[in-house]
């Protein structure tokens, strides 16, 4: 059955939506968790991980993506969207298979790659939905894109509440004062995460890329030199209302990274919160509600 161009339009935004909740599923879930788990595992092996890796994890995952962020747009003269999203899923994959045993040189090395691959999908993510959208459509693409895509924290949660009830903690809650994980639970959750990532692989994979008076197809194709791209992002960002939005940027950078790494960390160090398995779960569930609401 031969589709209309909306029906067209519409396929490949819902797919590209529930590719995308799929892989910030394990991304966004396992910010919350990740200084516990790598907590848990340095008391129970020392050498094998820092007991604050999880914290320089983040600094250095943050920093690849802040500075990848600077190449990884060019890239789109070279790939396309499609290929884009499919590398940048394949990146998050390979950054949850280091759970199964961690260490220190795969940890901070797939921190890296996690970041350029952050950095991947926001360009993919942008350059498909102009390529399958009008300007009179793009409007509602984006919106349903964002409604699937961006529900991830809220799934994470419910997804966490299951785990954490399926594999119940096998340490002594007694004599923690912070949320542990066992090395069952470990595997558990960046297992799913990974599954996770395969099945959004799969979908970014069967994404159309037939394109009907999209935005990107009306558009005059330029692909300049990497030196003219610096160029012109140098001048950009000294331009007036890019200096006045500096201010928001860094806010918003500080709240992304309060809401998704420092407090749900604090709450698991909290020694009141430690013999309740669900509590960084429910966080997650109703952070994720709220955000879904104000969509």
């Amino acid at each position: 059955m031969k589709l209309t161009p909306r029906r067209h339009e519409l396929l490949s935004v819902y797919l590209l939506g529930f590719g995308t909740l799929f892989m910030y599923l394990g991304y966004h879930t396992q910010s919350f968790i990740c200084e516990s788990i790598i907590h848990s595992v340095h008391l129970e092996d020392p050498q094998r991980i820092s007991t604050y890796a999880g914290y320089y994890g983040q600094a250095v995952h943050y920093t690849a993506f802040a500075v990848s962020s600077l190449f990884t747009a060019s890239l789109h003269h070279y790939l396309t969207s499609k290929w884009i999203l499919i590398l940048s899923t394949i990146l998050f994959a390979v950054y949850y298979l280091g759970f199964f045993y961690i260490n220190s040189y795969y940890f901070y090395g797939s921190q890296v790659v996690m970041g350029i691959a952050y950095s991947l999908y926001n360009n993919g993510e942008g350059a498909y939905l102009a390529e399958h959208s009008s300007r009179r459509t793009v409007e509602s693409n984006t919106g349903i894109e964002t409604a699937i895509g961006h529900t991830s924290m809220l799934v994470g949660g419910l997804a966490l509440l299951l785990i954490f009830n399926i594999c119940p903690d096998e340490q002594s809650e007694e004599v923690s004062n912070f949320r542990s994980f066992s090395d069952s639970q470990i595997k558990a959750i960046y297992g799913t995460f990974f599954g996770l990532s395969v099945m959004s692989v799969v979908i970014f994979a069967l994404l159309p890329t037939r394109q009907y008076d999209s935005i990107a197809s009306n558009s005059p194709r330029v692909i300049p030199s990497f030196r003219n791209h610096f160029v012109s992002l140098a001048k950009t960002s000294i331009h007036t209302n890019m200096v006045l939005l500096f201010f928001t940027f860094f806010y918003m950078g500080v709240l992304v990274s309060f809401v998704l790494g420092i407090y749900p960390t604090a709450i698991s160090f909290t020694a009141s919160f430690a013999r309740d398995a669900n509590v960084v779960a429910l966080y997650s569930t109703l952070a994720g509600l709220a955000e879904f609401s104000g969509e």
